[in-house]
């Protein structure tokens, strides 16, 4: 059975790719984020930011419910789910999905 392999980041490191090591969000700029070939979604607690095209069958966009977390380490695809919050009291959280195809 396929499940999303998740893994809690500490909110001050970087975002990088666990696939080609690009560095997708530098925490010490005041960049945008970037996106890789591995990337398949970013995603907040507010909502979707990105889904990469080949992606948008098997992630629902428009998720209604109201725990993105959840939604995001339950999705049945081998891949690789970075999940990075802020410290409390937000807790708000962001999370990067990565596949190697």
């Amino acid at each position: 059975m396929k499940k999303i392999k998740s893994v809690e980041i500490d909110s001050s490191e970087n975002i990088v790719c666990p696939f080609c090591k690009s560095v997708l969000l530098d925490k010490q700029s005041e960049d945008d984020y970037l996106t890789c070939d591995h990337t398949i979604f970013i995603a907040t607690d507010d909502g979707f930011e990105y889904i990469r095209e080949d992606m948008t069958e098997i992630i629902d966009e428009d998720y209604s419910e109201d725990d993105l977390d959840t939604y995001t380490s339950g999705l049945k695809i081998n891949a690789i789910r970075i999940a990075d919050y802020m410290p409390a009291p937000s807790f708000f959280g962001v999370y990067w999905g990565f596949k190697k195809d």
